[in-house]
């Protein structure tokens, strides 16, 4: 009996430390997403045609990822990537998710893109 009673205290104290481990993970992984607080120049804010269109053609639109009929959005135009934006687009980029590690371009954006992305998002997605 006493084996019993000891067991189960056991493997209650093991549940609890599992879920508050589970719980401390989730908090400390959340706080390293990578948000960038930017200032763009409210009078000059990029468009897609002048800028964002070579980023995405050299990062997100090329063959097998984002190019026509890629099942998870087609970003070869503007009237295909405006259905896109304001959904996960811009948190992906902010959190370092696209481009993949297994993209055929760059893997990593620079800060410069980065931030071309967030004023382009802050102008209101502009196209010309």
């Amino acid at each position: 009996m006493t084996m019993y009673v000891l067991t189960t205290f056991h493997m209650q104290f093991v549940q609890k430390f599992l879920i508050l481990l589970t719980f401390s993970l989730l908090i400390f992984s959340c706080s390293r997403d990578k948000v960038m607080d930017v200032e763009c120049d409210d009078t000059d804010y990029p468009t897609y045609d002048q800028e964002i269109k070579g980023l995405i053609n050299a990062t997100c639109a090329y063959t097998g990822c984002h190019s026509s009929g890629f099942g998870q959005g087609d970003y070869t135009s503007y009237e295909t990537l405006s259905g896109e934006v304001g959904t996960t687009f811009l948190t992906e980029i902010r959190n370092g998710d696209m481009p993949p590690d297994f993209a055929d371009g760059p893997k990593v954006l620079t800060e410069a893109e980065i931030m071309a992305f967030e004023c382009w998002a802050q102008g209101g997605y502009l196209e010309n």
